[in-house]
């Protein structure tokens, strides 16, 4: 298998987004590909928290 395969082709797109929110920490997932920083969506456990997850899944639902 390569990497084009491991990484991109076979891999959840979802999982992919997380993985980058890992290892960034602070910087947005979304925008670190290249698309433009959505609106973030606040976690319920803190004002300075935002809620990655949702807004990674909601913005892969989205039309381009």
């Amino acid at each position: 298998m390569t990497n084009r395969e491991r990484f991109f082709l076979k891999r959840d797109e979802y999982d992919t987004m997380m993985a980058i929110k890992f290892r960034m920490h602070k910087n947005c997932p979304i925008e670190v590909i290249g698309a433009e920083k959505p609106k973030c969506i606040p976690s319920i456990y803190g004002l300075a928290q935002t809620n990655c997850d949702e807004c990674i899944q909601k913005w892969l639902n989205e039309e381009g």
